[in-house]
């Protein structure tokens, strides 16, 4: 398939992702050669509709990935699903935030509120 400086221009700015963005009736008209590129060049594809992103074609690696990662932010419930969204941060600096927190929710302020003109 050859590429050209129109729809397979858009790559995305990552040049460790190869994304190319390509219409529907292209993607119709190439899928075998689509295919091969996410298998053998590791390329995805964003297909698009009318000019608007409707679907991706990605490996079947990354596939697992996502839904990987979605069953486990599943599990996770509360507190642990807004840590679970910092998947990348070294735990010592996230307990020192809890630590941080705990202690400030044990700080009493002794400031009153005035709760007359909230909503009941």
């Amino acid at each position: 398939m050859a590429e050209s400086a129109g729809r397979y221009g858009n790559d995305t700015d990552d040049s460790s992702t190869r994304r190319r963005h390509v219409g529907v009736a292209e993607a119709k008209g190439t899928f075998s050669s689509l295919i091969e590129g996410v298998q053998h060049r590791g390329e995805s594809y964003v297909i698009e509709r009318h000019g608007k992103p409707a679907a991706a074609l990605v490996s079947l690696d990354e596939l697992d990935s996502i839904e990987a990662q979605r069953r486990a932010s599943d599990e996770m419930t509360g507190g642990l699903r807004l840590v679970g969204l910092w998947g990348d941060t070294p735990r010592d600096v996230i307990d020192e935030l809890m630590e941080h927190i705990y202690a400030e929710r044990d700080r009493d302020t002794g400031r009153d509120v005035d709760t007359s003109a909230w909503p009941r």
